[in-house]
């Protein structure tokens, strides 16, 4: 964060995997809403995925896409906190990205979303 700056998409990555980390290891699930919280705010703030980085760094996915991964993990935390409404709602804010990317019903990560809103939503 230091040497890249705050909305540097690297540092979405780092969170996202700090979160990851307290999600599936630690099992800290509000340690983990906030990393991915935090990730989610870079992933907004780099919402033109076309910025070039003086560095080079190229990712993988458009922000389109990390923004929809993050709303999904945040959407897990939820889950595992028992919190199905607000993991309804991520799931929601999930799939809307995904669509609006253009990844239709077929696409792997919309049919997961759709099987955890699925999910939770016979839970609420």
């Amino acid at each position: 964060k230091h040497n890249l700056g705050d909305f540097h998409p690297q540092v979405a990555d780092v969170l996202t995997s700090i979160g990851l980390y307290h999600h599936h290891i630690t099992g800290l699930q509000e340690n983990a809403l906030e990393s991915y919280q935090l990730a989610l705010e870079v992933h907004q703030h780099n919402r033109d995925d076309r910025i070039e980085y003086k560095d080079g760094y190229k990712s993988e996915y458009t922000t389109d896409v990390k923004t929809g991964i993050t709303l999904t993990d945040i959407g897990n935390a939820y889950e595992s906190m028992r919190n199905y409404a607000k993991a309804s709602e991520s799931y929601e804010k999930a799939l809307a990205v995904y669509q609006n990317h253009g990844m239709g019903d077929d696409h792997p990560r919309v049919q997961a979303t759709l099987r955890f809103l699925f999910r939770v939503n016979r839970m609420i």
